[in-house]
Formats: structure tokens, sequence, C-alpha cells
């Protein structure tokens, strides 16, 4: 997740917004790289999910990017 939560903002989602394509391909090459089978800390899952990472789905995560990007 990319958000700005300072009152107001200072920019984070707007340069996240203008750089969008360059992090789904960042995401993308790190969930593809890592050599777990259905998600880990190094590629979906958060620490902060209120689920457990339960709703995650690596797979999920690439095939999304792919659509996304190609």
């Amino acid at each position: 997740f990319i958000y700005d939560a300072h009152p107001g903002g200072i920019g984070i989602a707007e340069k996240g917004f203008d750089l969008i394509d360059e992090l789904w391909q960042a995401t993308l090459k790190a969930i593809t790289e890592c050599p777990c089978q259905k998600g880990c800390p190094s590629c979906i899952q958060s620490p902060k999910c209120g689920n457990n990472n339960k709703p995650l789905d690596k797979r999920a995560a690439q095939v999304l990017l792919e659509g996304l990007l190609f």
C-alpha cells in the first residue's frame, strides 16, 4: 500500500501516481523472484495486516500485475 497520511499530504501519493508503472514492475519482480510458494513477508505479506494475511494470494497478485502491465 502507498498512501499519504499527513494532513494535507506531502506528495507521496501524487509522486506514486506518476511512477505507477515502475512501482508495479518492481512489485511484480519482487513477487516473481521470491522463492516462496504461497507468499511471505518478503513478497506479499504485511506485518500490519488485520486479517493475518489470510486473503492474500501470491499467484493472484502476479496475474493482476501482469494484466496491468502487459
